[in-house]
């Protein structure tokens, strides 16, 4: 990016500060891959939790820093406000920490997502360690899974070439690439952007970006919806409908995610904010139970960033039917999702495609 410091360049560190040293993990898979899952690295089993390291080191592409950090924690701060402390209207765990079965966390297989999820459990639960558990991509559910559904990745090019073709240069195209997220990422310091990037055009670039990931994530063609967030929603109603039913112990559920998730998250449920989310941000889903009538109901609140009333962009309530009548068309479960990503014998391959 014009007017950057080169990466990992003693400018780069007084720009970006410094980020917690963490183990290595596999962030991505690095081959072409198939709706069998055959040909994918990094599919070992579950890890449990991952320790966050006390080591600094000059931040690289795509760590957290750490004021990234202390975002997190706020929000973890906010949560428990919210549901140990029983702001919101009744407390859903003990002040000393969960019971067993009680509290669920789980992240993608990046280091930022990870040490986000560690991080929120420190505002969460100060004083109690609680595992955050790392699954491999070939399992993953948090993200537009690309690489093991060659359905959802023909779908995505697709779109993604009708878009670029009827709304973008090729220039502007690569400058949506390579000037997105850094400068996103300055902003989020609250520093001054690059010169040459105007605050215009860093309005039209978060504009254009989000548009792509908007378009590409199936605003307008349910089955892209479907492939991209289906498998999500069905955990997340097996877990409602288990806590509804009271065959369930767990009371909160955590998941540390990407922009791609949350855009496409409310994309699926016609709720899009037309923007790109802001670092902290978060999708908080409750359900509720009138203490008179018993009956349920589903409340979204999305802050587009920490929580705050400025940064509360979506905060809708229907009954529990209403939700399950919007939601179950898009759920789909794991025999369903393999059948579907698999492409009619003799079609081409699409290429691999990464976030």
């Amino acid at each position: 990016v014009p007017g950057l410091a080169e990466i990992g360049s003693p400018a780069w560190g007084a720009t970006f500060g410094q980020c917690r040293v963490m183990p290595d993990l596999v962030e991505r898979s690095d081959s072409a891959s198939s709706s069998s899952g055959a040909n994918l690295t990094g599919d070992s089993a579950s890890q449990p939790s991952v320790e966050a390291g006390k080591a600094f080191a000059t931040c690289p592409i795509g760590g957290l820093t750490r004021f990234g950090e202390e975002q997190l924690v706020q929000l973890g701060t906010y949560l428990r406000t919210q549901y140990v402390e029983g702001k919101s209207g009744g407390a859903l765990l003990r002040p000393t920490g969960p019971l067993q079965d009680e509290l669920k966390v789980v992240s993608t297989r990046t280091k930022r997502t990870v040490l986000s999820a560690q991080s929120l459990l420190r505002g969460l639960f100060p004083e109690v360690e609680s595992a955050v558990e790392v699954h491999p991509w070939t399992q993953s559910v948090l993200i537009p899974n690309h690489g093991r559904c060659d359905r959802l990745r023909q779908l995505f090019f697709e779109e993604k070439r009708k878009w670029e073709a009827t709304l973008l240069p090729t220039s502007t195209q690569r400058q949506i690439d390579r000037m997105g997220d850094p400068a996103r990422s300055l902003r989020g310091l609250g520093l001054q952007l690059p010169p040459g990037i105007s605050e215009d055009f860093y309005k039209d670039l978060n504009h254009a970006g989000h548009e792509l990931v908007d378009v590409t994530l199936g605003r307008s063609i349910e089955e892209l919806r479907r492939l991209s967030v289906g498998p999500l929603l069905a955990e997340m109603q097996h877990e409602l409908r288990a806590a509804a039913g009271e065959q369930s112990t767990l009371r909160i559920s955590v998941r540390s995610a990407h922009d791609v998730t949350l855009t496409g998250f409310l994309t699926a449920l016609g709720l899009s904010t037309h923007s790109w989310p802001d670092f902290g941000s978060n999708i908080i889903i409750e359900l509720l139970r009138d203490r008179c009538s018993g009956c349920f109901q589903v409340r979204l609140v999305m802050h587009d960033g920490v929580p705050s009333a400025a940064t509360k962009a979506i905060d809708v309530i229907v009954p529990l039917e209403t939700w399950d009548d919007l939601v179950d068309p898009l759920a789909i479960s794991e025999d369903e999702y393999l059948t579907q990503c698999r492409l009619p014998t003799g079609m081409p391959t699409p290429p691999t495609h990464f976030w």
